[in-house]
């Protein structure tokens, strides 16, 4: 349940742990170091989270201010330890995430649309091409909302916002 993961800034002594994660996951992990450098430093705007089981780090999320829109924010990345799929960790890291943002105005989660990613597309919220009507995308913002709900996560509305209301599907 995701009760059992916690979520922090990384630190330091993670840099082995999160390595192997990157590595099993989604890229080469010697290239961690100096990415997340910045972060531990202090001297970047981007959003860096750990999220954690028993205090041992079981994956992270990077999320990087877009430059060219007020309030804008793109996630780069989030994985977690492949023995860890489905038990909940991604969805605390990504509810942390959102949490952690200055100020947010735009979340844009950036992820592919393969079946392999079905469960990190369900986080990217209830945005669907079609209309709000759509019984796909209703069903999509229940579970977007039941998600929210398993980790303590306010959504906005009991219903989508219409497109021309300035909702996030249109």
């Amino acid at each position: 349940m995701p009760l059992e993961f916690s979520t922090r800034a990384p630190r330091g002594a993670d840099i082995p742990a999160l390595a192997a994660i990157a590595d099993a996951t989604l890229f080469s992990g010697h290239l961690l170091a100096d990415m997340i450098a910045p972060a531990l430093q202090a001297t970047t705007d981007d959003v860096w989270r750990v999220v954690e089981k028993d205090h041992t780090p079981v994956g992270f999320a990077l999320a990087k201010s877009e430059q060219m829109a007020d309030r804008s924010w793109i996630l780069r990345l989030i994985c977690r330890a492949p023995k860890l799929h489905g038990q909940g960790a991604g969805t605390v890291l990504f509810a942390a995430m959102e949490a952690a943002l200055p100020n947010p105005r735009l979340f844009v989660i950036d992820t592919t649309q393969s079946e392999k990613q079905a469960r990190a597309q369900v986080l990217r919220g209830a945005r669907l091409p079609a209309g709000r009507d759509d019984p796909r995308f209703l069903r999509r913002w229940r579970e977007y909302g039941e998600l929210c709900q398993k980790v303590g996560l306010a959504r906005d509305a009991k219903r989508p916002p219409r497109s021309d209301q300035g909702g996030r599907n249109g």
